[in-house]
């Protein structure tokens, strides 16, 4: 696979955070596809962006408008077992000029991902442990989480909420929403934070790992071992470049596999949008009186030139 070679990209993030990383490539329609976070997929994305790739995740598929649409796709898969919504969308991130997928929701369809492309490979990528991949997602979701349920973002966002529907729809995974005041601190009416999350509570721990399990052994029945490559980030480049037919190994093994850490970047965006939403109505307050002010000096700018066009005529 030659770098800048196209295909389709990413899948999955955040409060609904997925477990691995799903990477497909289709030597017939070069498709990458990749799913599932917290198992070092910035790292993954990285890495794809350096051999050419451009990833298609939830902030691609909202841009684009299409989160009702992977919602009304899931239904269909799910419910009839049409893959038509799946196949109009690939095809559309393709024109799009996207050559891979990771995250939410995108890594719940790898399977109907690697039905649509036939010869299509795919990496699911690991943590050393399940428990150590639950312990960051629940990081991320007590950082990212706000972001989905907590004013005002819930009020901006609300787009954020498809995934847990997807989330339901393919895995009859039900993310509890986090609700005041048990799970969230409502200091103003605008504002909220969650002090427990609801995936901190044994049972959801465990439903959690169980689909961790159970998507993996999924993957493992239905794709050959010549398509499907477990993969932890810790082993860089080297099961990568035989599992894609990479041919110049050595303009690849050039650079360090990419080791990205996003923990404490996501933290600190959360602090300043907390601080930015927390001072909201003040801001807005102070916007108001500005604009006020500068209506009023405008005005009566108006207004004298006005009376000095008028002592001019008279005169």
């Amino acid at each position: 696979m030659a770098p800048g070679s196209p295909g389709l990209v990413r899948t999955y993030f955040s409060a609904v955070v997925s477990i691995d990383s799903i990477l497909q490539y289709d030597h017939t329609h070069h498709s990458l596809i990749s799913a599932l976070a917290r198992t070092g997929t910035k790292s993954i994305e990285k890495a794809l962006q350096s051999l050419g790739h451009r990833v298609y995740d939830m902030r691609a598929a909202m841009e684009l408008k299409h989160m009702d649409r992977w919602v009304q796709a899931a239904t269909d898969w799910k419910e009839h077992d049409d893959l038509g919504g799946v196949k109009a969308l690939v095809q559309e991130m393709e024109a799009a000029g996207f050559t891979a997928t990771l995250d939410l929701p995108m890594n719940l369809f790898a399977l109907a991902f690697a039905e649509l492309r036939p010869k299509a490979k795919v990496l699911f990528s690991v943590r050393d442990t399940k428990e150590k991949w639950m312990e960051s997602l629940t990081t991320l979701s007590r950082t990212f989480g706000p972001f989905i349920y907590c004013r005002p973002y819930s009020w901006i966002f609300p787009k954020l909420q498809a995934a847990s529907n997807i989330l339901l729809t393919l895995e009859g995974l039900e993310t509890t929403r986090p609700t005041y005041p048990t799970h969230l601190d409502r200091p103003f009416p605008w504002f909220e934070k969650i002090h427990t999350h609801p995936i901190e509570a044994p049972e959801k721990r465990k439903a959690w790992m169980e689909l961790h399990q159970r998507f993996q052994k999924r993957l493992q029945q239905k794709l050959s071992k010549d398509r499907l490559l477990v993969f932890n980030v810790k082993q860089g480049w080297a099961p990568l470049i035989p599992f894609l037919g990479i041919q110049d190994k050595d303009a690849v093994t050039r650079q360090d596999f990419p080791n990205i850490h996003d923990g404490n970047t996501l933290k600190v965006i959360r602090r300043v949008m907390d601080l930015c939403a927390f001072a909201a109505p003040v801001i807005f307050l102070i916007f108001l009186w500005i604009m006020t002010r500068v209506l009023h000096t405008c005005v009566r700018c108006k207004l004298a030139l006005d009376e000095r066009r008028m002592k001019a005529k008279r005169q």
